[in-house]
């Protein structure tokens, strides 16, 4: 964690003085990041859970949906900051015949997001807040209660964003969650759309 955030400053500090030497007159390097604007993101698609389960898990299925909604504040300074919700099935298990089970696992990250533009179109995004899970299962036709906690989780994602018309972007987002509850490290690509709110 520490590293992603010294990792981001730094890239700051370079992009800022690269900006200082183009001088006052030179174009924003950046699409959806104009200064003194709001950007709403949405992004939706899919994800890998890629941690080492303790044994094999008959109907595992590490994969299902993902999705999160951010909203940027971008002032005056390169680095923005913002808050994100979201949504990621971590796993679903789906047993038939005698030990009949179908259980599924969810996430939903709350997040503080503080995101850059190193290079043009490109944004890179680091967030850490709560993770809530939830596990429902159902065995042999008898719903079993839900479990729910939630403990720190931790985002980095990379977006490269294309404008597709005024005030709208359109990309794809590389993310990386993990979520302290279960130990878990969920891969997901998704894509991403991008509305300027205020600003140019």
């Amino acid at each position: 964690m520490r590293w992603a955030l010294a990792a981001l400053v730094f890239a700051a500090g370079g992009a800022a003085a690269q900006e200082a030497a183009q001088g006052p007159d030179a174009q924003p390097a950046q699409v959806v990041q104009a200064k003194n604007s709001v950007t709403l993101f949405a992004n939706l698609g899919y994800e890998l859970n890629v941690s080492a389960f303790g044994a094999p898990i008959s109907g595992l299925d590490r994969t299902g949906p993902a999705a999160s909604v951010r909203v940027m504040i971008h002032p005056k300074f390169l680095l923005s900051f913002g808050w994100e919700v979201g949504y990621t099935r971590r796993y679903s298990v789906k047993q038939t015949g005698d030990s009949s089970i179908d259980a599924t696992s969810s996430s939903y990250p709350v997040l503080l997001v503080l995101s850059m533009s190193p290079v043009r179109r490109l944004l890179v995004n680091v967030g850490l807040g709560p993770v809530f899970s939830t596990t429902s299962v159902t065995a042999l036709g008898v719903e079993a209660k839900s479990y729910t906690g939630f403990r720190t989780g931790f985002m980095a994602s990379a977006a490269y964003l294309l404008p597709v018309a005024n005030r709208w972007d359109m990309g794809a987002e590389l993310r990386f969650l993990r979520a302290e509850q279960f130990s878990d490290d969920l891969v997901s690509l998704q894509l991403s759309v991008a509305y300027r709110l205020s600003g140019k």
